[in-house]
């Protein structure tokens, strides 16, 4: 007979009542009932053990002197088929040799008739407690099983005698040992003792102790691995201790970090790899500069020279053209010498004195044969409260004026180019183009340059994309006026 009955504050344990007089099976039954989640009943030794092959039970309450089978022989086959389950005899009997045999047989306490409730009590949750902590562990054990058993990374527990005593499937794959071959066998077999820890005890069965008394200041630590064909490779280790049966054991989680440290070398290898062909390039730059430097400065000098052979006009203003062109050309050849301050974004910006008005005539004069060719007129408007001497770096401000002037002219079929240079009122101050109006002063006016052309345009929804390198507003403009697209970027 089963009878099942649950409250929250009864224990979730099943228990196997075995009682064959009915007088005392019934107040029993009451008692137990208030206290016990699962009830089995059995009117005699063998309906006993037939109820516990068929239903099972966590504890096993029987009276002594039964019919059929008594409780001590029904308790013996009980344990052939489960030894951990916990019993209690109930007997009016303080036979000696009745006790013997119950403590050979593993019994786990003992009951004398009549049975006070508070006993009854006292011995159910005593030996509950001990059921309930044992189903506690078996299920911390299955989820501990569960997780090592799936995780990526090998779980390695080390004994209180520094044997192995858990290896998981991973470890099984990473080391390529069974479980079954590394059982009981010292951890420092699978880790190369030249990578660990100077503080670590020399002997591998001081360990577990080690771990307890002298936490790790360090979450991991970096070994070498050993594989079950001897090849070293490096891993990652967290160790931990861990207190199991009154005993000191220490955890091992062990990662393979052999392709994190592949990549990272590889990370290094390719740095190294760039800085030497930035290094190369550099000296490329540096002599091909150097090459292309040498007979530039010869052509100014012819140039110098010339001009101090009483030239006619026309001449002269050749010359003078040739001469300017020629000193810009080596003021962006001496930039390109210093290449690394391209590279590292550190280039500054001079400031020197100069006159404005005879910079805009230079970069005019470079492309005033360019408009005559095309028929279209080349000026320049300067604002008269500009003052003729400024401050600022004139190879940067002429390498814009240049783009700016021959997109201007490369772009404008006919009509004009315009340059007009004015002075910013003090409240329309958006741009800072390194150019200052009163040398010395760092609160000076600023000044605006516009390039003004009738020639196509650029779409609104072209004006980002065209100061990209490499970027036209149309792609048939590359067709019809030729360039790469670099002139504003």
């Amino acid at each position: 007979m089963l009878e099942n009955k649950s409250l929250s504050d009864r224990l979730p344990i099943c228990l196997l009542y075995v009682e064959d007089e009915e007088s005392i099976r019934t107040p029993m039954l009451e008692m137990l009932k208030r206290r016990i989640d699962r009830i089995i009943v059995a009117k005699d030794g063998q309906e006993g053990l037939e109820s516990f092959i068929n239903y099972g039970a966590d504890v096993v309450l029987s009276d002594l002197k039964m019919p059929n089978m008594n409780g001590l022989q029904m308790i013996s086959e009980i344990k052939k088929i489960a030894p951990d389950t916990k019993t209690v005899i109930v007997s009016a009997y303080s036979d000696t040799e009745f006790f013997q045999q119950a403590l050979e047989l593993g019994v786990d306490g003992f009951l004398l008739k009549p049975v006070q409730r508070i006993q009854l009590i006292n011995t159910v949750n005593r030996v509950s407690e001990s059921i309930l902590s044992l189903k506690k562990a078996k299920v911390n054990e299955e989820m501990f099983l569960s997780l090592a058993t799936s995780a990526s990374d090998a779980i390695i527990m080390i004994g209180n005698d520094g044997l192995i005593s858990f290896w998981n499937p991973a470890a099984e794959k990473i080391f390529g040992q069974s479980s079954q071959e590394i059982h009981d066998q010292p951890f420092t077999l699978v880790f190369a003792p030249q990578s660990l820890p100077k503080d670590w005890p020399s002997d591998y069965k001081g360990m577990p102790d080690f771990i307890r008394n002298n936490p790790p200041s360090s979450n991991f630590f970096e070994l070498l691995g050993i594989r079950n064909s001897g090849e070293l490779f490096p891993t990652e280790v967290s160790i931990s201790p861990v207190h199991i049966d009154d005993y000191w054991h220490a955890t091992f989680i062990v990662r393979d970090i052999s392709e994190r440290k592949q990549r990272e070398a590889d990370l290094i290898k390719a740095r190294e790899n760039a800085e030497e062909a930035s290094m190369a390039r550099q000296r490329f730059l540096s002599v091909m500069s150097h090459e292309i430097r040498t007979p530039l400065n010869g052509i100014i000098g012819t140039a110098n020279l010339l001009s101090q052979e009483d030239p006619r006009e026309d001449q002269k203003e050749y010359l003078e053209t040739l001469v300017f062109s020629g000193n810009h050309l080596l003021s962006l050849i001496n930039e390109i010498l210093d290449f690394s301050k391209i590279e590292a974004n550190k280039i500054e910006f001079e400031q020197l004195d100069f006159d404005l008005k005879e910079l805009v005539s230079g970069v005019i004069t470079i492309f005033d044969y360019k408009a005559a060719d095309k028929g279209i007129s080349l000026t320049a408007e300067l604002d008269t409260q500009i003052p003729t001497f400024l401050k600022g770096d004139t190879v940067r401000l002429n390498q814009i004026l240049t783009n700016l002037i021959g997109n201007a002219i490369k772009f404008t079929e006919k009509g004009s180019v315009t340059i007009e240079i004015r002075k910013q009122e003090a409240g329309d101050r958006r741009q800072e183009i390194g150019v200052s109006s009163q040398p010395g002063k760092e609160d000076s006016d600023l000044l605006t340059f516009k390039v003004i052309d009738t020639g196509i345009g650029i779409p609104k929804d072209k004006l980002e994309a065209v100061f990209e390198s490499f970027s036209q507003a149309h792609l048939s403009d590359a067709r019809k006026f030729g360039g790469t697209g670099l002139g504003l970027s």
